[in-house]
């Protein structure tokens, strides 16, 4: 179970990601900025991957599972291994094209490439890769593994309230969308705790025209408050349009 959500304004945009995981699985390491053929920022899980990076042209990468498909393969390679390589890579678009030729040493998986312009889902099922265009302003992705089959259609009842009102959809919204606040249906909360399985982290990406600002905090599901915000930033290197 995964959720993140997206708000394009102008040239700016912020992501959010609410991480879930099983509790018994190590505590992943916080973002700093890694150097490759282009610098990105992004935290790292304990098989040395991760699931979300910002990269120093302004794009946002992540990774959730794809609980609709069952796993494909015996011997599968770390999911956390796709945004590493895509992240360090200086053309995202090659080296995704490059991971395609090999898709069957993975779970099943969404991927996606967000850019203020524009965003690209790419999904695999275990047998095919398809490719959708998203489309902004703003949106939320979520996924489940519960067998509540309210879950989803209760989280976008709950993000649907936060597009519907008479103001404009904030960034502040987004966050209290991911901590679960206004949700009276403890199904439709992003901010999730089912005991053995839980949001682990937060992560939240402010991308301007200058730098690429990443907010990172633990969570310990209801029993104990999140960590504090840990911040950390890196320059845009994109050229102006």
């Amino acid at each position: 179970m995964c959720t993140i959500s997206w708000l394009a304004e102008g040239k700016e945009l912020t992501v959010m990601f609410n991480r879930d995981e099983r509790v018994a699985r190590p505590t992943a390491l916080p973002p700093e900025v890694q150097a490759g053929q282009q610098p990105f920022l992004a935290p790292r899980d304990s098989g040395g991957g991760t699931w979300i990076a910002a990269r120093a042209d302004g794009t946002v990468l992540a990774l959730l599972n794809n609980y609709d498909h069952p796993a494909c393969t015996d011997h599968p390679q770390s999911r956390g291994a796709i945004i590493w390589h895509l992240a360090a890579a200086t053309d995202v678009d090659a080296t995704r094209r490059q991971i395609s030729d090999s898709l069957t040493s993975y779970l099943s998986f969404h991927l996606f490439t967000i850019r203020h312009d524009g965003i690209r889902r790419d999904t695999w099922n275990g047998s095919q890769l398809e490719a959708i265009r998203v489309p902004l302003p703003h949106g939320v992705f979520t996924t489940s593994s519960s067998p509540d089959p309210l879950v989803l259609p209760l989280r976008h009842a709950a993000f649907a309230d936060l597009t519907n009102q008479a103001r404009p959809l904030t960034g502040e919204d987004l966050q209290r969308f991911h901590d679960g606040c206004g949700n009276e249906n403890p199904a439709s909360s992003v901010w999730m705790d089912r005991g053995d399985r839980r949001t682990v982290s937060q992560s939240r990406i402010r991308v301007t025209s200058t730098a690429a600002r990443f907010s990172y905090r633990d969570c310990h599901g209801h029993a104990r408050p999140p960590t504090k915000w840990r911040h950390s930033k890196i320059a845009i290197q994109r050229p102006e349009s």
